[in-house]
């Protein structure tokens, strides 16, 4: 399975119908027909930036916070 089916399968979920029932279309409606060269990149800056935000960024915040306050 690759990202674009992932991707069609949780907008399904979202939309109200089972995954795997092919409402949206991994090819038709996510990617729009692009190489999978152009879309996997993305999902992996788009995974990257999640990733930063949700634990790298406020890890360091702990770390950074007891040198501020002394």
């Amino acid at each position: 399975m690759n990202a674009n089916e992932v991707i069609a399968n949780r907008a399904a979920e979202i939309l109200g119908h089972k995954r795997g029932d092919k409402f949206v279309h991994p090819n038709d409606h996510v990617n729009r027909s692009q190489s999978s060269n152009d879309t996997f990149p993305t999902v992996m800056h788009i995974a990257a930036a999640t990733e930063i935000n949700s634990r790298l960024i406020p890890k360091l915040s702990s770390y950074i916070l007891p040198y501020k306050q002394s």
